[in-house]
């Protein structure tokens, strides 16, 4: 979604600044330049109290000379899911970037750069970006996170692989789409952020990736509560399982770019910040307080009373939001617990999202993080969970 805040306009000294596209390598750096324009030979850091539009201001000169912005390693992107099933206003379509498309799934369809939200460019095999209705490509470039997948126009039984084929085919695969032979079989975090949970049948973009028949794909992440198996996704729906051996064999769509993974700071006051995702979360549990959680005790909410937490500051946070909370080489639980303090197996396993499930009424999916799941039923909403409120960072 080409949604971004326009510059009319940069002047230097009274003069219009004229970038060129293919060299914008000291772009980089013009946020920190600017930030220090007053004056001095110190450059002030530039802080996203302050001067969080020149974080962008790259990607917006970027896109001025008909590049889609690119802005890496830095966000999640939003679920897709633009429906309401209840008339709270604090639902998942209520927030994020497919805001914008609320209860429209026409305008979200017809959004040429990816549904609702998403943001994605075809790429051909030289690396060279196609128009989005190319009818044939060899990457997708997430316009989000940065990252570069391999796509393919048809999936056979013959693709799929055991888990450690699928590790060995991404340790030998060589340069692909103008990029070098860094190839990866996703973690869960990174196969998750192309999941669409508009659609419990094509849980992805279909304009711009192509799915087989049945669409299980591996991530890079063994079970460590059960070595045996590893952790996959089905994209008919969107759930996160792992329950499967890693000998049986599924599809494996190989990513590229820097991964993604939380960078956690406690800040001191019961709150912690992501800086990988821009997200801040409540350290404790809902009903629980203090600097080690140990005031009080974490409550039990249905879905309809877990939206209703939600105030002008925190909410609930989306699927994909709590997930990024997930440590896979963790289990009961699989949260960090030196940040997350008064997490246990026995108080806090299945949190609520704010994400409704489009595959059954009356659902919402959870993370059970006695293991990091989420599951394809997601749950009723009637039932109770823990909640984890978030807030986007200022």
């Amino acid at each position: 979604m080409r949604k971004i805040i326009l510059l009319a306009g940069l002047v230097a000294g009274g003069v219009a600044m004229s970038v060129t596209a293919s060299a914008n390598n000291w772009l980089l750096y013009l946020p920190a330049i600017l930030a220090g324009s007053g004056g001095g030979t110190t450059q002030p850091p530039v802080t996203t109290e302050s001067n969080n539009w020149l974080l962008f201001l790259p990607a917006i000169l970027a896109g001025s000379q008909g590049q889609t912005p690119v802005v890496t390693g830095t966000s999640l992107n939003d679920t897709g899911i633009i429906a309401t099933v209840g008339s709270t206003g604090e639902e998942d379509a209520n927030y994020g970037r497919d805001k914008s498309f609320l209860n429209d799934p026409a305008a979200a369809s017809g959004d040429v750069d990816g549904y609702a939200g998403f943001s994605f460019t075809k790429l051909a095999a030289d690396g060279g970006e196609l128009a989005y209705d190319a009818a044939s490509w060899t990457c997708v470039r997430d316009n989000v996170t940065g990252l570069v997948w391999v796509d393919q126009a048809a999936w056979a039984d013959g693709d799929k692989k055991s888990w450690d084929d699928a590790q060995t085919f991404a340790s030998t695969y060589g340069s692909n789409c103008g990029l070098s032979a860094d190839w990866r079989v996703p973690t869960p975090k990174e196969l998750m952020t192309i999941v669409a949970y508009h659609d419990a049948t094509n849980s992805v973009d279909i304009n711009y990736f192509h799915l087989p028949a049945l669409p299980i794909f591996w991530t890079a992440s063994e079970n460590v509560s059960n070595i045996l198996n590893a952790w996959y996704i089905g994209f008919a729906g969107g759930y996160l399982s792992g329950t499967t051996d890693k000998d049986n064999p599924n599809f494996v769509r190989l990513v590229h770019g820097t991964a993604l993974t939380a960078q956690l700071s406690d800040n001191g006051n019961e709150t912690v910040t992501d800086s990988s995702t821009g997200l801040i979360w409540k350290q404790c549990l809902e009903g629980a307080s203090g600097p080690d959680c140990a005031a009080g005790a974490p409550m039990l909410y249905t879905w309809s009373n877990a939206l209703g937490l939600a105030d002008t500051e925190w909410r609930l946070p989306n699927i994909k939001e709590l997930q990024s909370l997930v440590e896979y080489q963790n289990s009961s639980p699989a949260i960090n617990q030196a940040i997350f303090l008064g997490t246990s197996l026995s108080l806090g396993v299945d949190v609520w999202s704010n994400s409704p499930f489009a595959g059954l009424a009356d659902n919402a999916w959870y993370i059970g993080f006695d293991s990091g799941h989420s599951l394809f039923a997601a749950d009723n909403i009637d039932t109770k969970k823990y909640v984890r409120l978030v807030k986007d960072a200022p």
